[in-house]
């Protein structure tokens, strides 16, 4: 009972059941508030600042008092809160400069980002904007000028094919057509090419092209490709909301068959003006046909294979090889191409020109393209771009085929060369082991120092060093502190962070993993040994 009375309970006494005071501390304070409380459980108020707690819990019907203090107690009660709140301040504190040093090492690293980036950056704004708004920057650079890449890659071959078809309207009876809707990539159109023949008289075919015009929709549904004495080759651009415009045409030749004897073959249909040549080849081909079958459907015949397909698998593969700075690839991709030129060139065809001059704009607009996103110099092959571009566009293949051929290899040369294909294994692993210490090297931070993309150095690494970046880096980690385990009394913990490694779990973690022992355990068994 002695070591129970305090300031707040100053008196503590064990009564019997009759509410007799047997023995306690200081009784003599309960005499004046004796029958003033039940024998039950609980505390009673007597006055604001005295209570008295009953507790009947002990054997053979006695109970323990106690006289509180209300006062003190309340006191006491105050001075806990104030030390809590003191505690809490503390904690707050502490919290605050956590809070402050975790945003000063983001905020450290991302305004030297932004200054190394950014030329003109600006602490008054916020960091991440001003870097946003300079990769949104870039990023519509970039995308203007593939757009014009785009732009002048169409209208050269637009003007391709206006050169061809100059000649055969070189009369004056029929205007030139308009040939922007075969161009055209929203409409819905399928052009085909239409050979005719007729077995006695002069070929009319100013009079089949106007009654092309007029049956099909749209101006300039019918262009003349090709004429002859008694024969001629058409294209049929046929636009409208109809889907079996294929058989719509067969129905409109078997009339020309009925009504005036013209023979007549039709080819397989496109939306792409790039395969007219194909429709051309195809056209001829089921012309061979005739007389037997006066109105020939090439989709009827068994399929063969055409000198002036579309080279369209080959380009998209060059354009991807390029992506990965896959170089070797993309000459092998890039001699098949050519290969498919000079085969093309020794064919019969009425459009061979615009088809060869076509994949030579798209080769080098893709090389181009890349160069752009690869950020290489334009200055360092503007000569030799424009030379290029001369020669494909104006100059007859037959005459600049080892010209063409050579600029475009040299053209992927500086590529490679600008790419950083030239880095070697050595200078790889110079930059690694200089700085594989460093708690925030990444690839990232070794493609700055190689001035090479993320994708390009990533490949480059697996190309040199036989493995990717981060099991490089982590070899190199775990044998820098196995030497310090074996050499050092430095804690786990500080060989952890000397090997780049922040966190020491994870150090121990992968340790364990990699060795099959612990740091701990590893330094012990080179103890013994």
């Amino acid at each position: 009972m002695k070591s129970l009375v305090s300031d707040a309970m100053p008196a503590v006494a064990l009564i019997d059941a009759d509410g007799r005071i047997i023995t306690g501390i200081n009784c003599a304070q309960f005499e004046p508030y004796m029958e003033s409380f039940e024998l039950e459980d609980g505390i009673y108020e007597i006055e604001s600042n005295i209570s008295i707690y009953v507790n009947k819990g002990i054997a053979n019907g006695f109970s323990l008092i106690s006289l509180i203090s209300n006062d003190s107690l309340h006191h006491q009660l105050g001075e806990a809160f104030a030390s809590s709140y003191l505690i809490l301040f503390l904690i707050g504190c502490a919290g605050f400069l956590l809070v402050f040093f975790a945003m000063k090492i983001t905020y450290l690293p991302l305004h030297e980002l932004t200054h190394k980036i950014v030329s003109d950056a600006s602490s008054k704004h916020e960091y991440l904007a001003q870097l946003d708004a300079a990769f949104a920057n870039v990023l519509e650079q970039n995308q203007v000028l593939e757009s014009k890449f785009e732009n002048y890659r169409l209208s050269v071959k637009k003007s391709l094919l206006d050169s061809v078809l100059s000649s055969n309207y070189a009369d004056g009876q029929t205007a030139l057509p308009n040939i922007d809707q075969l161009f055209d990539t929203k409409s819905r159109k399928e052009i085909y090419a239409v050979q005719m023949k007729s077995c006695d008289d002069p070929f009319p075919y100013l009079g089949v092209q106007k009654i092309f015009q007029e049956a099909l929709p749209g101006n300039d549904s019918c262009i003349i490709l090709k004429t002859d004495t008694n024969s001629a080759l058409f294209l049929i651009n046929y636009t409208g909301p109809e889907i079996n415009k294929g058989e719509k045409l067969k129905v409109l030749l078997n009339d020309f068959y009925k009504k005036w004897g013209l023979l007549s073959s039709i080819s397989n249909g496109t939306g792409s003006p790039m395969d007219i040549p194909a429709l051309c080849e195809n056209a001829i081909y089921a012309s061979r046909r005739w007389p037997k079958i006066p109105v020939v459907d090439y989709k009827s015949l068994p399929s063969v294979s055409t000198s002036f397909e579309y080279p369209y698998d080959q380009l998209e593969q060059l354009t991807e090889s390029l992506s990965d700075n896959n170089f070797f690839a993309a000459r092998s991709i890039l001699k098949y191409i050519f290969q498919i030129i000079d085969d093309s060139v020794l064919k019969e065809n009425p459009l061979p020109d615009f088809y060869v001059r076509s994949i030579l704009i798209d080769l080098t607009i893709i090389i181009a393209n890349y160069m752009n996103q690869a950020k290489i110099n334009f200055k360092s092959y503007d000569d030799l771009f424009y030379e290029t571009l001369y020669f494909c566009r104006s100059c007859p293949y037959t005459e600049k085929a080892k010209e063409i051929a050579a600029n475009i290899q040299q053209l992927l040369d500086i590529c490679e060369q600008e790419a950083g294909t030239h880095v070697t294994s050595a200078q790889i692993k110079q930059l690694i082991e200089e700085s594989y210490c460093q708690p925030d090297f990444s690839i990232y931070e070794l493609a700055d120092k190689l001035k090479l993309s993320f994708s390009h150095t990533s490949n480059l690494v697996k190309k040199e060093l036989n493995q990717n970046f981060s099991d490089y880096l982590w070899k190199l980690r775990l044998e820098k502190a196995k030497e310090l385990l074996e050499r050092t009394d430095m804690s786990v913990d500080e060989i952890s962070s000397a090997v780049g490694y922040i966190s020491a779990s994870s150090f121990r973690r992968k340790f364990k993993q990699e060795i099959g022992l612990t740091p701990s355990q590893f330094r012990e068994t080179s103890v013994t040994k």
